[in-house]
């Protein structure tokens, strides 16, 4: 089974999980993408090898009201969007990994953590740094 991804946030950690995804991880696609700055795409394509190949979407709700399914979800939004995003993913369960920190405050990634175990999805805070050799 592939299982579907959509990213939300193209910034330089969106753009590095869609590539690694892209090169190296057969079991998942990344068929969407969320980004704002597509309001202005010729400074966005040039990251996109095979734009066509991704649903773009200016705003999360755009995607969560499109017809395009995915089973998880990929927040490498800034910070302060984590709680929002989070929110309106675990509201419609998708799984998710969310880009560090977490949170603004340790206040604010409490109530992230109580969404997603409310929720029943599975997720994970990217801390690659952990994988890597000192």
């Amino acid at each position: 089974m592939v299982y579907k991804v959509a990213i939300v946030g193209h910034g330089s950690a969106g753009d590095l999980h869609r590539s690694v995804i892209g090169e190296s991880i057969p079991d998942l696609e990344v068929i969407a993408i969320v980004d704002p700055r597509f309001r202005e795409i010729s400074k966005m394509s040039y990251s996109l090898p095979h734009p066509e190949d991704y649903a773009k979407f200016l705003t999360l709700e755009e995607l969560l009201t499109s017809d395009v399914s995915f089973d998880a979800a990929i927040i490498a939004t800034p910070t302060d969007h984590h709680l929002e995003d989070v929110k309106k993913l675990t509201d419609v369960k998708k799984n998710l990994l969310i880009e560090k920190p977490l949170g603004r405050t340790y206040a604010e990634a409490e109530m992230i953590q109580k969404d997603i175990s409310e929720s029943g999805v599975k997720s994970m805070v990217c801390l690659t740094g952990r994988f890597h050799p000192e």
